[in-house]
């Protein structure tokens, strides 16, 4: 069985080109055991890529003429919408969501399609396309009620004069966001094959999800172990492993929800040990800032445990706007994730039913050194440009265009490598819809946290909350405090 399994992780995702490079080999005559032999493929495979040849065929038309037109062409319209949007600000008209679907539908319409695609792709501008367009570009649309619009702009500004002050004294190096997301690390774009037989639509998709902490610095010169919140403490998956020698601090309650507990139980034993050495490391004053939300698991209490290391809230309302984590970190972090998925697929081979198979034993110790991998490829330059909107100075030279370290495009193609997806590939908006999922879909249960966090009191909490109780960290009064909502909360 392990040899078996050797042999299937060590398959390669052939491409469109070999593949009928090969085919073009056994039509001119070669042997399909010599030309498998020679460019390491089984026999089984060549055989394959000869029958579909036709398919092959066009599909490399397809990638090679269509798609990265089509790519293009979406990509023209944001640029050309982001500069429309801007000029109208400069001459402060207002703009509503609906005025930029309309004229992001119009600018589309009117960029040339090629004749072969012309009416076969459309571009609807839905609402999970302007979220996602808000969010990349920091836009603050008008709503019905415009004053408030302006209204919330002028409280972002004036945070942010108030908060450059605050850290006046420190360096990037020193100043820390983290922040909490949801994870279905097992899920896959609704539309993708599973078998050459049988589309996902048919095949019931997962919904296991997980809560992740990360937390980096300003600099982007320190990322902290990621913290992975699951539904139980040994999974069957980690029998064989120690859970200490997991790349991610792993951590679990009934809900596999980040409450208080667990938080105070990171910043105390992780956040602050690991920051103070770091900052001995490079001959730093040991004191810094950790940026945090308004999040119920973020208790104020613990601000009263180091006077060396501050906690600045983000005001209610406006994380979306300034939070660095949410300036495309944490969505890097989801492209990578999802990167590193199509690449496991991909190299499933091009037996019939592989993906399927290689998915179904898809494990979560696997997700775990996934999450692990596509955090680690989060550039520094990636982090420190995602402060761009709360502490400008800290990183001046960040070119807008590179938000993403992973770009849609790059996506699409990886999902149409795996095998069965010749005949009908992603598009752009499939796949931004499927990243967008992993948000829409843990929002819900994000609510129901800042609501019921309390209430989960499994034995790990339990244990937790008299631990810190005995250390005399944390006071249980200081455990019941709430965040202001409506104030700049600044503590040191």
């Amino acid at each position: 069985m392990s040899f078996k399994d050797k042999k299937k992780r060590s398959l390669k995702a052939w491409s469109l080109e070999e593949k009928l490079a090969a085919v073009t080999r056994v039509r001119a005559g070669e042997s399909i055991t010599g030309v498998a032999r020679n460019i390491g493929a089984s026999p089984a495979s060549v055989c394959e890529w000869k029958k579909i040849e036709g398919k092959l065929r066009e599909g490399f038309a397809m990638r090679g003429q269509q798609k990265v037109f089509l790519l293009d062409r979406y990509e023209q319209m944001e640029k050309a919408l982001l500069l429309w949007f801007q000029q109208l600000r400069k001459e402060n008209v207002s703009i509503s969501g609906l005025m930029l679907q309309d004229k992001a539908r119009q600018i589309y319409n009117s960029l040339p399609a090629s004749s072969s695609t012309a009416g076969s792709e459309t571009f609807t501008a839905s609402s999970g396309w302007l979220s996602r367009f808000e969010i990349r570009h920091g836009l603050l649309l008008a709503s019905v009620q415009e004053e408030s619009a302006s209204s919330n702009m002028a409280l972002v500004e004036a945070f942010k004069e108030k908060f450059a002050k605050c850290v006046a004294e420190y360096i990037p190096d020193q100043v820390y966001n983290a922040d909490e997301t949801g994870l279905f690390w097992k899920k896959i774009p609704n539309r993708m094959f599973l078998s050459k037989e049988e589309p996902v639509s048919e095949f019931k998709a997962s919904k296991e999800r997980l809560s992740l902490l990360f937390c980096a610095n300003a600099a982007g010169t320190d990322k902290l172990k990621p913290v992975v919140v699951g539904h139980v403490k040994c999974p069957s998956a980690f029998k064989k492993i120690s859970i200490s020698h997991l790349p991610v601090l792993w951590r679990y309650n009934s809900k596999a929800w980040m409450v208080r507990t667990l938080f105070d139980d990171w910043f105390l034993h992780n956040f602050i040990p690991h920051v103070k050495e770091f900052l001995h490391s490079k001959n730093l004053a040991e004191k810094a800032v950790l940026v945090l939300d308004n999040a119920t698991a973020h208790c104020h209490g613990i601000v009263e445990y180091s006077k060396n290391f501050k906690v600045i809230f983000l005001p209610a309302k406006m994380t979306i706007f300034l939070q660095p984590m949410d300036q495309g970190i944490i969505e890097n972090f989801k492209r990578f994730y999802t990167r590193n998925i199509f690449h496991r697929l991909a190299f499933a081979g091009e037996q019939v039913d592989a993906v399927r198979r290689l998915w179904q034993n898809y494990t979560l110790k696997e997700a775990v050194y996934d999450i692990s991998h596509a955090w680690d490829e989060i550039s520094q330059s990636g982090l420190n440009g995602a402060w761009r909107k709360l502490w400008p100075p800290c990183s001046p030279v960040f070119n807008e265009d590179c938000i993403w370290e992973v770009s849609t495009q790059e996506l699409v193609a990886f999902a149409n490598d795996v095998s069965g997806m010749e005949e009908n590939p992603l598009t752009v908006e499939d796949v931004e819809e499927h990243i967008e999922s992993h948000r829409k879909e843990c929002g819900a249960d994000v609510t129901r946290v800042t609501v019921q966090s309390e209430e989960l009191e499994d034995d790990y909490s339990s244990d937790l909350r008299s631990h810190l109780y005995r250390d005399d960290l944390i006071k249980p009064d200081q455990m019941s405090l709430r965040p202001s909502v409506n104030n700049f909360s600044f503590r040191s």
